[in-house]
């Protein structure tokens, strides 16, 4: 599978997963190809909701020779101010196995089947777990996990 036919899954995946973000006044902004000099080339798809300054972004790193694939959410507030899907159910004590729900690594099938699985874990955990957040009525501040990379 090519980079441009992974890109395309990515925003079609996301997009029907993610389309009950418009009704929370968040749009669309797009998809990019960044570059980072550990996790490499990834893919960062973004929601943007002004008229609270949050933002929505999801990454997807592609599978290497040296490390499986990876899928995250981010919450932005600002820049400097943001936690993703996995750090926060880590910093409310959450088991494994629930944080396991947000690890595409985890499922099984295409990349396609594993993306929309993955997918609607993260939307459960946006639209039941931190709606507030989501919504701008609150904001958490989570510590980062540097995973042993600080």
């Amino acid at each position: 599978m090519n980079s441009q036919d992974t890109k395309t899954i990515f925003e079609n995946e996301v997009k029907k997963a993610f389309g009950g973000l418009k009704a929370k006044g968040y749009r669309y902004v797009g998809i990019s190809e960044k570059r980072d000099n550990l996790l490499g080339v990834y893919l960062r798809i973004e929601f943007e909701n002004r008229e609270i300054g949050r933002k929505i972004a999801l990454h997807y790193i592609p599978k290497t020779n040296d490390r499986s694939d990876g899928l995250s959410l981010y919450l932005e507030n600002g820049p400097r101010d943001c936690f993703s899907a996995s750090e926060y159910l880590k910093a409310q004590g959450e088991k494994p196995d629930t944080i396991g729900k947000l690890q595409i690594k985890n499922y099984t099938g295409s990349l396609e089947m594993r993306m929309r699985a993955c997918l609607v874990e993260l939307w459960k955990f946006l639209d039941q777990v931190v709606p507030a957040v989501v919504d701008g009525v609150e904001w958490k501040h989570i510590p980062v996990d540097w995973g042993g990379y600080r």
